[in-house]
C-alpha cells in the first residue's frame, strides 16, 4: 500500500508501506512521522544553520536571513542519520527539503538490514521527485549513479546533483549535492551494529542531524535505542525525535534514561505546521547531548 507525500511546493513523493512480508509496524507511515517531516520541510536551513538556541550544527553568522537566504550554503554538505527509518519517509524528506534551502546533504537511512533493504526500494523510486526541488534552471538536474548495490549488502545509494559542473569535482560551486543511502544498523544494549556502509559513513564524520520518528513505543528497545543515540551523536549533533504516546508509563521511564544524557526541548506548536503538529498523543523534540549548559 502506497503513501503519497505532499511538499508545500506540490511535488510529491510515494512509499510503498508494508508489502506483507512480516515487517509489522517497522514500515507503515505513523501521524508522528507526518508531524517531523512538516516541520522539518519548513524549517531545514534553520536547523542545518543553527540548530537551536543559535548554536549548533551550522554556526551563521547572518543568523537572522536562516529561511530564505540561499547564499553560503553550497560549501557546506549537511549530514543526516535516519534511525529506524522504515519507508524512509522522513529521510527523503529532509534531503529534499535540504536541497530546496541550498544545502548539499549526505543522508543515510538507516534500520534493521531486513528493513533497510525495504527503505532502499522508496528510495530508488522516488529520486527523481528529490531532484525535483527549485532552482534557477529547472531542467539542471540530474541524477549520478542512480542506485548502487552489493549483493553482500543490504545498502544502497543514490545521488543527485542540481546545477551540476564537473561530476568528479570535489568543488560544486554553486550546485547542490544530495547523497541518499541506506544501510543495516542494529541497535543494541552495548554498541550498536553496523554494516559496511554505515561504518564507512560514520568512519567520514559524525551526523549534524539525527532523524527519529516513532521509534519510541517498544519498552524492551528503550535501553538500545539511548545507547546507539550515544554512540552515534557527536556534542553538536541535533536529535529531531517524534513520537506518538501509546504506553505512558513505559514512555516516562524513556525519557527519564534519555534525559541523564541529552537536553531536549518540545517544539512550540506555532512553529509547526498548522495542518500537521504535535496535539493530542504526538510529541516533536529537539535534543542534543549534555555538554553545553548553554543549549538551553
Amino acid at each position: 500500500m502506497e503513501y503519497t507525500y505532499t511538499f508545500n511546493d506540490g511535488a510529491m513523493i510515494e512509499v510503498e508501506q508494508d508489502d506483507g512480508q512480516g515487517y509489522a509496524s517497522g514500515t507503515t507511515v505513523w501521524d508522528a512521522c507526518l508531524v517531523a517531516s512538516k516541520y522539518i520541510e519548513t524549517h531545514a536551513a534553520k536547523l542545518a544553520r543553527g540548530g537551536f538556541g543559535g548554536k549548533g550544527t551550522r554556526p551563521d553568522n547572518n543568523s537572522d536571513s536562516t529561511t530564505n537566504n540561499k547564499s553560503n550554503t553550497n560549501n557546506i554538505t549537511v549530514r543526516v542519520l535516519e534511525l529506524g527509518s522504515g519507508t524512509g519517509l522522513f529521510g527523503l524528506v529532509t534531503a529534499r527539503s535540504l536541497g530546496s534551502a541550498g544545502f548539499s546533504c549526505s543522508v543515510l537511512l538507516t534500520d534493521t538490514p531486513k528493513v533497510a533493504a525495504f527503505t532502499s526500494l522508496n528510495v530508488t523510486k522516488n529520486i527523481n521527485a528529490i531532484a525535483s526541488f527549485n532552482t534557477s534552471n529547472k531542467n539542471s538536474s540530474q541524477i549520478l549513479n542512480s542506485t548502487m548495490k552489493t549483493a553482500s549488502s543490504s545498502s544502497s545509494e543514490t545521488t543527485v546533483k542540481k546545477n551540476p559542473l564537473d561530476a568528479s569535482s570535489q568543488n560544486f560551486g554553486t550546485s547542490t549535492l544530495i547523497s541518499i543511502s541506506t544501510a543495516g544498523l542494529t541497535w543494541t544494549a552495548s554498541l550498536p551494529i553496523y554494516d559496511a556502509k554505515a561504518t564507512e559513513w560514520l568512519a567520514i564524520a559524525p551526523p549534524d542531524i539525527v532523524l527519529l520518528s516513532d521509534c519510541v513505543y517498544e519498552e524492551s528497545s528503550f535501553a538500545q535505542l539511548i545507547t546507539t543515540l550515544r554512540a552515534v551523536c557527536a556534542n553538536d549533533t541535533l536529535v529531531v525525535l517524534a513520537y506518538e504516546r501509546r504506553n505512558f508509563d513505559a514512555e516516562v521511564n524513556f525519557f527519564k534514561e534519555f534525559g541523564q544524557f541529552f537536553r531536549f526541548k518540545a517544539v512550540p506548536e506555532e512553529d509547526q505546521d498548522p495542518l500537521y503538529k504535535s496535539v493530542d498523543d504526538i510529541y516533536l523534540f529537539l535534543a542534543k547531548k549534555r555538554v553545553d549548559t548553554q543549549d538551553f
